[in-house]
């Protein structure tokens, strides 16, 4: 941003109201040279260029890589004596803008020039399953470091990017995700909270695993603020067997007729992804009694168990249930 421009523009928007002069200086002398997060103090006066009066209003402090670097504050006297802690890394020139009142116009500062190098980061990284659509936005404080949960449900994996300043700023850029040592995300965008996460399984095509232990280590790339770190204690997700649940509705039969496809119609499915769906599991279904059985007239229970074909991420399962074997009609005898 071109403070000079700034100070143009603005000075023919507020036509007609007494031109002042604003004046900054930092605690740290002609320029500021410090780590992120820490605290500079400044001071600000503004003054009429003529005559007398004290100027009213608010104060902001800006920077020539454009963007405000501190919340705006009140004049007491027409000055401002502060501190902030909330300059952002990098090379530039810092200045003040004076927004102006009733009776005096806005003004912008001399500048000072300041580098400001980048503090050291820290991740800290949470696992938590969910079950509700949508899910959070983000885990809630403190992250649980531990979850398991069945082959097929969703979770989220969490990251957030802090400084050991305790700067009230959020670093930028990108973290990847790693799972036993080895890459598992691409890079991910932190939002403006300095948090990204993993879906874990919201689909089954998408980052999806099958039973196992997986522990989760996370690397920030750093910005101008904050360096690049590494988190120091992994979270960790373990995936147990999933359990398919049998659904089966065997239709009647008439005495004499054999059990067949109508009776022995069981299908397996598991509850999968986010919002969690019906899927169906293939395998193999044993029925007792088997096909071809022919049973007495009454009621009688139908057991089958299901085997899975994929043994390494489902259970076996078994289900009962009734069937009604009702006689067979007597056909009434003809007339002579």
């Amino acid at each position: 941003m071109n403070a000079s421009v700034l100070a143009d523009g603005w000075g023919t928007f507020v036509s007609g109201r007494r031109a002042t002069t604003t004046t900054f200086s930092a605690g740290t002398g002609p320029s500021i040279n410090i780590k992120h997060g820490q605290n500079v103090t400044v001071d600000v006066s503004v003054a009429p260029q003529s005559g007398a009066g004290t100027p009213t209003g608010a104060v902001v402090f800006e920077s020539s890589i454009g963007g405000l670097t501190e919340d705006v504050a009140a004049l007491t006297n027409g000055t401002l004596n502060s501190f902030t802690h909330n300059l952002p890394g990098g090379t530039y020139n810092l200045f003040a803008v004076y927004s102006g009142d009733g009776t005096f116009a806005s003004s912008v500062s001399n500048s000072i020039p300041a580098t400001v190098s980048p503090e050291n980061s820290t991740v800290t990284l949470g696992v938590e399953p969910v079950t509700q659509f949508p899910p959070p936005i983000f885990l809630a404080s403190p992250f649980p470091t531990t979850a398991t949960l069945p082959f097929g449900s969703a979770a989220v994996i969490d990251a957030q990017i802090g400084g050991t300043s305790g700067a009230n700023a959020f670093p930028s850029g990108t973290v990847t995700i790693s799972a036993n040592g080895q890459p598992f995300s691409g890079a991910l965008n932190l939002n403006s909270g300095g948090e990204t996460e993993l879906l874990w399984c919201f689909s089954l095509q998408t980052n999806c695993k099958g039973v196992g232990v997986y522990q989760f280590t996370a690397a920030y790339s750093g910005d101008k603020s904050y360096n690049s770190s590494s988190s120091t204690t992994p979270v960790t997700l373990t995936v147990t067997k999933a359990t398919p649940t049998i659904e089966w509705r065997p239709s009647e039969i008439v005495f004499g007729t054999a059990l067949g496809s109508g009776q022995l119609n069981a299908v397996a499915t598991f509850m999968a992804g986010l919002p969690p769906s019906a899927t169906s599991v293939a395998g193999t279904f044993t029925y007792t009694p088997p096909a071809g059985t022919v049973l007495p007239v009454g009621r009688h229970k139908l057991s089958v168990q299901f085997t899975p074909a994929d043994t390494a991420d489902f259970n076996t399962a078994f289900a009962q249930i009734g069937i009604e074997v009702r006689p067979r009609r007597r056909s009434s005898p003809g007339r002579r």
